[in-house]
C-alpha cells in the first residue's frame, strides 16, 4: 500500500479558503482551520509571534481594540507554497473612536496543507 505524500489541502485550496473566511471577518476560524500549531506571525518591525496559541492571543488583542465594519480581500496570488492577498479592513479604534481603513499585504507560507507563516506589510499608523 502506498501512502500519499500530498498534503490534504493544496496551497491554492488554503488560499481560497483564507479569502472566504477573511471576507466573512472570521479571522479566528481561519486560524483554527488553516494554521499549523507551530505557525509564526510576523508584523512590521520584525515583531514575531510563535505558536497558534500566541497568534490567537494577538487576534484577541486586536478584537479588544478594534471594531470591524467590513473587509475587502483581493484574489490570492499563488506561487508554489506561498500566496499573498491585499486585505483592507474598515475599523474603528475603540479607545480613540477613530475610524480608518487598515490596508495591508498579507503573505502566507503553506506546508503540509497548513499555514506555517503569515507576514503583514502595511505603511504604518493612519493619519
Amino acid at each position: 500500500m502506498t501512502v500519499s505524500t500530498q498534503p490534504f489541502f493544496t496551497t491554492e485550496q488554503v488560499a481560497h479558503r483564507m479569502k472566504e473566511l477573511c471576507l466573512e471577518g472570521n479571522f479566528l476560524q481561519a486560524q483554527k482551520e488553516l494554521y499549523a500549531d507551530d505557525a509564526r506571525s510576523v508584523e512590521p518591525g520584525n515583531v514575531v509571534v510563535e505558536g497558534l496559541e500566541k497568534i490567537h492571543e494577538k487576534g484577541g488583542h486586536f478584537a479588544e481594540n478594534f471594531d470591524v465594519h467590513g473587509v475587502e480581500v483581493s484574489d490570492p496570488m499563488i506561487s508554489g507554497k506561498f500566496f499573498a492577498m491585499k486585505i483592507i479592513v474598515d475599523v474603528t479604534h475603540k479607545p480613540s473612536g477613530q475610524r480608518f481603513p487598515m490596508d495591508e499585504i498579507a503573505v502566507y507560507e503553506v506546508e503540509n496543507g497548513k499555514v506555517i507563516m503569515e507576514q503583514f506589510f502595511f505603511p504604518g499608523e493612519p493619519g
